[in-house]
């Protein structure tokens, strides 16, 4: 008589009693390093990213945001570790080189005016068109100071410089 021939099917999973050595942990039915690139020992096996920072694992194994941005052109300026250093601080106007929660001077603003921030500088831009007020003094720490509106200036302008006077809408002397 022949011998018989025998076959069995054994799933990998089925061997393993689901524990893995010391920092490790388990994720798609392997055992792998508990790291920033498998969620540390979270029950997630997904990456731990925090936009624009180094990620790290807590000593209890927890996915945390490193508090130092990549950069001294990033920030956490809304204090949120799930988006990481989402700020760029070389061109927000409301965090502009440095978060305006650190310290408020960092907010771009000039009275009636449009302020920019460039390469982590506040800058001057333009008066705000919406409104009446004029840079007539060319000094951008009081930003736009003059309400044309008052009908004060000149024609439509600012008022004209000391030595001077208003001709039909134009400074002359």
């Amino acid at each position: 008589m022949a011998p018989m021939a025998c076959s069995a099917l054994v799933e990998l999973e089925d061997l393993s009693d689901g524990e893995c050595g010391p920092n490790e942990k388990l994720c798609n039915g392997e055992c792998v390093v508990a790291n920033v690139n498998n969620g540390c020992m979270s029950p997630s096996c997904d990456p731990c990213i925090f936009p624009n920072s180094t990620p790290y694992c807590t000593d209890e194994g927890v996915c945390k945001m490193n508090p130092f941005c990549n950069g001294d052109e990033w920030g956490n300026c809304n204090g949120i570790e799930s988006d990481g250093c989402e700020t760029y601080l070389l061109t927000d106007p409301l965090n502009c080189g440095e978060c305006a929660e650190e310290n408020p001077e960092a907010r771009c603003a000039y009275p009636n005016a449009i302020a920019a921030c460039r390469m982590g500088t506040c800058r001057f831009d333009y008066c705000d068109p919406t409104t009446t007020f004029l840079d007539c003094n060319d000094d951008v720490s009081d930003g736009c100071e003059f309400d044309a509106s008052t009908g004060l200036g000149c024609g439509d302008d600012c008022p004209c410089a000391e030595g001077t006077e208003c001709v039909d809408g134009e400074c002359v002397e």
